[in-house]
């Protein structure tokens, strides 16, 4: 019920919740009065939530209470985002890009090559882990690790990379189907060639100067290609059907909004967080597409690790003018 310029209009100034909401209501019969967005609720609860939790974990205070709260999409239902379905799921992996492709370029024509490089697995990463777009294209190879015998991503925002919130700071192991399509020889092959970035042909681009821009711009353009482009189907969709079926796998919420970088309340947050990586990894393994993906690809070894080279120009030389002439 708070008019969204609460804190910056004169007459609002010094007056307590109770005096805005009064002054509102009589200005809301000469001009309209608009309310605080959800949107910025979500945010200030956001903010408020990171500071209790900063608290409970310090002993200050029993209990987080801004924690837990959840809020619906502002989004009409026409534009949310869908999930993908099992049919486009094999169109699009038993698409060229994929199954053999004419080029570098012409990903969407068949042909007998298969470049592994981010345009072939950030797609795939994304339908077997539910990370966020920006979350795999941002990833280091030192972010791929190991323990107890699991390999796992290790999201964090270690300078350049950011994250959406506090809570999408969290470890992800590597779905099965990741490691038989040969993604650790991928990884390793990057390592070796010096790459700090896993995906180093990303650029950063568009407002926000993320590494995903170019990479969501040229999948849209390839989704279109193959018949897989509809409205509310982006690749965040990938996210919403990877939490979809886990959760139809069985998965508990607390484990589900862990693995997809959700917050959740309370103790069961502190449990998640310090449970074994196994817990984890079992529910990432639960995701199934809905065909063999591996028997698909296997046959498709393509390079292990694909990365434009760089171009080096020299610069040209003026040709010196004739002095003295004529």
């Amino acid at each position: 019920r708070l008019p969204w310029d609460y804190s910056k209009a004169p007459a609002y100034r010094n007056r307590s919740v109770d005096e805005i909401l009064k002054v509102a209501e009589s200005q809301a019969k000469t001009r309209n009065v608009q309310p605080i967005t959800q949107r910025t609720v979500k945010r200030h609860f956001s903010a408020l939530s990171g500071l209790w939790g900063s608290a409970l974990s310090a002993g200050t205070v029993s209990q987080n209470i801004f924690s837990g709260f959840r809020f619906g999409s502002a989004k009409k239902a026409t534009e949310q985002r869908d999930a993908w379905t099992r049919p486009e799921l094999e169109t699009l992996f038993s698409s060229p890009l994929y199954t053999g492709c004419k080029s570098e370029v012409r990903r969407a024509e068949p042909g007998s090559l298969v470049l592994k490089d981010e345009r072939y697995w950030i797609p795939l990463i994304g339908i077997l882990s539910g990370m966020r777009q920006e979350e795999i294209a941002q990833l280091h190879t030192e972010d791929v690790k190991e323990a107890d015998g699991i390999s796992f991503f290790d999201i964090n925002d270690k300078p350049p990379r950011m994250l959406k919130n506090a809570n999408a700071a969290r470890q992800v192991p590597l779905h099965v189907t990741l490691i038989k399509l040969g993604f650790l020889e991928y990884v390793d092959q990057c390592r070796k060639s010096r790459q700090v970035r896993l995906f180093p042909n990303l650029k950063p681009g568009g407002a926000d100067n993320r590494l995903g821009h170019s990479f969501s711009k040229w999948f849209t353009r390839y989704r279109r290609d193959i018949g897989v482009y509809r409205k509310g189907l982006d690749f965040h969709s990938f996210r919403h059907s990877a939490s979809t079926l886990m959760h139809q796998a069985g998965v508990e919420r607390a484990v589900l909004d862990h693995v997809t970088g959700h917050s959740t309340p309370g103790e069961t947050s502190r449990y998640v967080k310090a449970s074994a990586l196994a817990q984890l990894q079992s529910a990432i393994n639960s995701i199934d597409i809905g065909f063999d993906i591996v028997a698909l690809l296997e046959a498709k070894p393509g390079l292990k690790a694909f990365v434009r080279p760089r171009l080096r120009y020299r610069k040209q030389r003026r040709p010196s003018s004739s002095r003295g002439a004529g």
